[in-house]
């Protein structure tokens, strides 16, 4: 916990030594841990993520990419033959972006939203609504893209208001997968090549 606090731990072994901290029962270790949880950097968005970056199983990350309810990648997002295209095609992202850019895009996904994947609604001249990603448009014409949905096109003579919106990431998977998953997500993202 001394390293880990002076930063001389490998980054792959950072979550496992946390972890293990964590769940014994010595006050020394946990006053250790609560130092270094004191120590992460108040500027750094990413901070309390950080031991997610390295050190995963790839394997499992496939499986939470392809199997698991709560994480609904495929609902989104397309990998080779499967999936949807309202997010963007993850097939080759570990060619294209680094560990931190993937990371940032599960836990924070409103700081960057990925181009082409701009959240849009509309509110029509007869107050119907409609929101999707902005996926083309024309001088007279928006396209919009939703889950489970074909294409809806939107008449721009139509649109009584228009909001550019969030990331249609959902926000929250920094809570609603556990440090390991998110390391594990990461990792197999990280070999999509």
């Amino acid at each position: 916990m001394d390293n880990l606090i002076a930063g001389h731990v490998a980054a792959p072994l950072r979550l496992d030594l946390i972890e293990a901290a964590a769940h014994r029962d010595d006050s020394a270790l946990k006053e250790r841990l609560d130092r270094f949880e004191a120590r992460r950097s108040k500027d750094d968005d990413l901070a309390n993520w950080r031991e997610s970056l390295e050190g995963g199983d790839a394997e499992n990350g496939r499986k939470i990419f392809f199997e698991r309810a709560d994480a609904q990648c495929l609902r989104c997002h397309k990998f080779k033959a499967e999936g949807s295209e309202v997010g963007p095609d993850l097939t080759t992202i570990g060619t294209q972006k680094p560990r931190e850019y993937l990371l940032e895009s599960l836990v924070l996904p409103n700081k960057a939203i990925a181009q082409g994947f701009d959240s849009v609604s509309v509110v029509l001249k007869d107050e119907q609504e409609f929101s999707g990603v902005l996926k083309g448009e024309t001088p007279g014409e928006l396209i919009l893209a939703a889950p489970g949905v074909p294409p809806i096109h939107v008449k721009k003579a139509d649109i009584a208001t228009r909001r550019t919106g969030l990331s249609g990431m959902p926000e929250g998977f920094g809570q609603l997968l556990s440090k390991r998953d998110l390391r594990d997500l990461v990792e197999f993202l990280a070999n999509a090549k």
